[in-house]
């Protein structure tokens, strides 16, 4: 779960840079900042917001790790943004999701001073930001200060989503920092047999059935774009195939796109297809 230059991977490089749109840095809780950049072309009409969520295994990673991708959503008419929160050991969960509330209600408090329209926000989570994403939409009214507004839609790559399913499916032995159960216990402080209901609070498979089980699966859940690699030796294809599933009985629209020679994060032969489906997922939801 190591972040990976998603801006190769699809081809974002071949993209011409636009002049008009700079980047900016504007500070958050906690120390955070959250890089935002305008629409290349301004229009007459409040853009759609997409905030871009680094992986790293809770453990590293930056928001600074994919500007190519926020040029392209510049480009494509979006307000990006790029989000970072605070990472493990030296925070422990829930701090990661607490700063992913924080930066989702700043947005949808300010959007409009960058030219957004705060109606219409997606999200694009890598790894372990892709769990941050999708934990920050299945639990409405906790960890934030006020009540968030749903994202309109998220793309979810590569993403953790059953913590005790993903823990319990690792190799014991392995102990590199690829490993999940390394990375686990970073983010948690323990293994799963010693923290078992903080496993199942910080997975949003289980906060999902949660919500499922307390009837309230009519609440508005964003419609939701799981990009993984069949051949993911690091977080198992099984997680998206399962959430996506789950997802739908509760009354979601998921769609999975499973990229047959690709392991974690990378697209292999599939880079500009993915770029395709993400601009038209991203148009179609925030239009």
């Amino acid at each position: 779960m190591l972040p990976a230059r998603l801006v190769c991977l699809l081809s974002f490089t071949l993209l011409h840079k636009v002049a008009g749109a700079a980047l900016q840095t504007v500070p958050l809780c906690q120390g955070l900042s959250l890089d935002i950049l305008p629409p290349a072309q301004r229009a007459q009409q409040p853009a759609p917001v997409v905030l871009v969520v680094h992986g790293g295994g809770w453990i590293g990673g930056s928001r600074q790790d994919y500007p190519e991708l926020l040029q392209w959503l510049s480009q494509q008419g979006y307000v990006a943004a790029a989000a970072e929160y605070r990472l493990a050991p030296a925070a422990r969960f829930p701090a990661q999701i607490e700063d992913m509330k924080c930066v989702l209600g700043w947005l949808q408090q300010h959007a409009e001073q960058y030219g957004g329209d705060s109606k219409r926000m997606a999200g694009i989570g890598i790894s372990a930001g892709a769990h941050l994403l999708a934990l920050s939409q299945t639990t409405p009214g906790q960890w934030e200060a006020q009540k968030n507004a749903p994202l309109r839609c998220a793309a979810l790559h590569g993403a953790p989503l059953d913590l005790p399913a993903w823990w319990q499916s690792a190799d014991p032995d392995r102990q590199d920092m690829m490993s999940p159960r390394v990375m686990l216990k970073a983010l948690t402080g323990a293994a799963y047999p010693q923290a078992a209901s903080l496993y199942r609070q910080a997975s949003p498979q289980w906060q999902l059935e949660q919500r499922h089980a307390a009837a309230s699966q009519n609440a508005r859940l964003p419609a939701l774009l799981l990009i993984h690699g069949e051949q993911d030796q690091t977080v198992p294809l099984q997680q998206s195939q399962r959430y996506a599933a789950r997802y739908q009985q509760a009354g979601g629209r998921a769609e999975l796109y499973a990229l047959p020679d690709t392991g974690h994060i990378g697209f292999g032969t599939h880079g500009r297809s993915v770029a395709e489906k993400l601009r038209q997922f991203l148009q179609s939801c925030t239009k």
